[in-house]
């Protein structure tokens, strides 16, 4: 058995974010370290970033300067500048702009829904997205198209594609997703 160092016992954390690719911690910075076939390499170091954490699908959210930018897989910068961001699905990414949630397709490279909302969340479904603008909520879908209008004082994603629907004081009912 041949035993080789891939990284030092010098940081405070070490995550594997995904095959061969490592997450470092160290005195509250983060950087990344790719082993190819046993030859490790930090690929994006300490210094350069103010932090980094993994979104998913191969992607980084990384923070310099107090603007977020995403990493590819390649750990390439994808030009888009945020105030903040998450992973929603594959390919599709929602920024938070000074003011709003806009959805961001990385395959297009194009924003989704120009107008923005207060907020955007994901359910179990993979293409419905909770909206809320000024209050209300509404529904959209993975190409940002609007389903369900922004004008209801609540939805509540339930589970099986069920979502509570509430409007002013009372529940209108159920509305199902398939």
């Amino acid at each position: 058995m041949e035993l080789k160092e891939i990284a030092a016992c010098e940081y405070s954390d070490i995550t594997e974010v995904y095959q061969g690719i490592f997450l470092l911690e160290k005195s509250g910075k983060q950087a990344i370290l790719q082993d190819k076939e046993g030859c490790p390499e930090i690929v994006v170091p300490f210094d350069k970033y103010d932090f980094i954490s993994y979104l998913g699908n191969y992607f980084f959210k990384v923070k310099k300067n107090e603007t977020y930018q995403l990493l590819d897989k390649n750990f390439i910068e994808k030009g888009v500048k945020a105030n903040n961001m998450k992973f929603l699905q594959e390919n599709l990414f929602a920024f938070q702009t000074p003011a709003k949630w806009v959805l961001f397709d990385l395959v297009s490279n194009k924003y989704l829904h120009n107008n923005g909302f207060d907020s955007i969340e994901t359910t179990e479904l993979p293409e419905v997205f909770i909206v809320k603008n000024n209050d209300l909520y509404g529904l959209i879908d993975h190409l940002g198209e609007i389903t369900l209008p922004v004008e209801y004082d609540l939805i509540k994603y339930l589970n099986n594609g069920y979502f509570l629907i509430k409007n002013t004081s009372t529940y209108i009912g159920l509305v199902k997703i398939s």
